[in-house]
């Protein structure tokens, strides 16, 4: 990579939820994601039981931060998850909605042109209606 900052990486870990079931052995992921990650050379940030709305806002003002001394953007989402999305403590949030501003250059101007890895790893809950 070529840049002086590998970039920085935010993991999303979701482990209480107010209508779902607690996700253990999350806390464990966390460690060893914040521990490689480290490793790997990334500024780790880790927002815990985050609501649904407050994922979005914090992926939207990461976006556009500026990142142009960065190699690239990681982000980890640890949750429970419905088909097209995840759910925060507190709601449900479509995958675009997180990570939309991210492929648009007119917003996140100083990723333009490198990689934007989004991991996602999800307990899917089958939703009946």
């Amino acid at each position: 990579m070529t840049y002086p900052r590998r970039g920085h990486a935010v993991i999303f870990n979701n482990y209480w939820f107010a209508e779902h079931s607690l996700r253990d052995g999350t806390d464990t992921d966390v460690v060893n994601l914040q521990r490689t990650l480290g490793m790997l050379g990334f500024k780790v940030t880790v927002h815990k039981d985050l609501t649904a709305p407050e994922m979005e806002v914090k992926m939207k003002e990461l976006a556009r931060d500026d990142h142009s001394n960065a190699d690239c953007f990681f982000a980890v989402f640890l949750s429970h998850g419905a088909e097209g999305g995840i759910f925060g403590k507190i709601g449900f949030s479509r995958y675009d909605a997180l990570t939309g501003d991210f492929h648009r250059g007119d917003i996140c101007k100083t990723l333009v042109g490198k990689p934007k890895i989004f991991i996602i790893q999800v307990h899917v809950l089958l939703i009946c209606m």
